[in-house]
């Protein structure tokens, strides 16, 4: 978690349904201005909760401070590009009726 909470938008899928899409912040909070994880419902929010009650706040503040600084345009609706960091390829993914179609490598 601690690689990617202060990332601009965070994918998160589940079974190659597209589940949540947004800044990790944003993520977190039922509602900009929160000070504290409330989004308890949210994927992204029980994976850092589960990280413990330390971490959790820790990454929760990285979060928020990435978002004060962060401006990012609307998301993508029907595809969005992402890079992985470890090889450098990009991946374009097609997003339909919120499940990924298809990937390709662009």
């Amino acid at each position: 978690m601690a690689t990617i909470i202060d990332a601009d938008r965070i994918l998160v899928l589940d079974k190659a349904e597209l589940q949540e899409y947004s800044h990790p912040y944003k993520l977190l909070v039922e509602q900009e201005g929160d000070k504290t994880i409330t989004n308890l419902k949210g994927k992204f929010a029980k994976m850092v909760v589960a990280t413990g009650v330390e971490n959790a706040h820790a990454l929760f503040e990285i979060a928020e401070k990435s978002y004060e600084s962060c401006k990012f345009p609307e998301p993508i609706k029907n595809s969005l590009s992402v890079t992985d960091n470890r090889t450098g390829k990009t991946y374009e993914l097609l997003i339909k009726n919120n499940t990924v179609a298809a990937t390709q490598l662009l």
